[in-house]
């Protein structure tokens, strides 16, 4: 068996609409929001490049605790990993920036070379119902024109 070459002839992702994406990814994240006040939500899938901006929420002292996101620090910023794999995750889309909603333990572990990001895309009102993006860094980009 030969351990040098690897050969995909395709690999598809579909889109989710907003019920699906709620159905596969919302019991599963740790996403603090006023959910029932998200109206016509935009979906999108996202394969990140090199110079894709993709942060993940600052963890207290304890990894298990609550996320830091609240507080005025910026979001830690992730980059494409070296390692041959894929993930396929969950993310906000504000602007041209993705906050990513879970995996991060994959991300930081395996630092994987392909990212897939299953993203919803807010309005500025309801960046509002989200209280991971109040903070002085995503305040600044929601607000931005």
């Amino acid at each position: 068996m030969n351990n040098t070459l690897i050969s995909l002839n395709s690999i598809q992702f579909s889109k989710l609409d907003w019920e699906d994406w709620k159905l596969q990814y919302l019991n599963n994240i740790r996403l603090i929001a006023v959910i029932k006040k998200f109206k016509n939500i935009e979906t999108g899938i996202f394969s990140a490049e090199k110079d894709t901006k993709m942060y993940i929420p600052r963890y207290g002292e304890n990894k298990s605790s609550f996320w830091i996101s609240c507080l005025s620090k910026k979001p830690q910023k992730i980059k494409l990993g070296k390692n041959l794999a894929l993930v396929r995750l969950p993310a906000i889309k504000i602007k041209d920036c993705f906050f990513i909603l879970d995996g991060v333990h994959r991300l930081l572990e395996i630092k994987p070379k392909f990212i897939i990001l299953d993203y919803i895309q807010l309005s500025k009102n309801q960046c509002k119902n989200v209280l991971d993006l109040h903070n002085t860094y995503w305040t600044e980009i929601i607000n931005k024109k």
